[in-house]
């Protein structure tokens, strides 16, 4: 009888398997949640008056910041991924 961490499919282990989809999904809904607050500041600073579009301006630095963090993110993960593919 095999225990679960010897559970092994095509050189991939199950475990890590279910890892990478939980984490592909919570990448696709934080990108999501990113465009909707793009969309939201976006309509935010368009409608406002000029002083609602300094404050808007400074709301969209931190944001643009954590965006490229995120993605940057997806990236190393999938660096990660890749080079532990090779290593089995």
């Amino acid at each position: 009888m095999q225990m679960p961490w010897e559970y092994i499919i095509g050189g991939q282990n199950g475990f890590t398997d279910i890892g990478q989809k939980i984490a592909g999904y919570v990448m696709y809904f934080a990108e999501a949640f990113a465009v909707g607050m793009l969309i939201i500041m976006g309509i935010k600073f368009v409608i406002s008056a000029p002083e609602g579009k300094a404050e808007a301006k400074k709301r969209i630095i931190p944001w643009a910041i954590g965006v490229f963090i995120l993605f940057s993110f997806n990236a190393l993960i999938n660096q990660v991924a890749d080079l532990g593919s090779q290593i089995n």
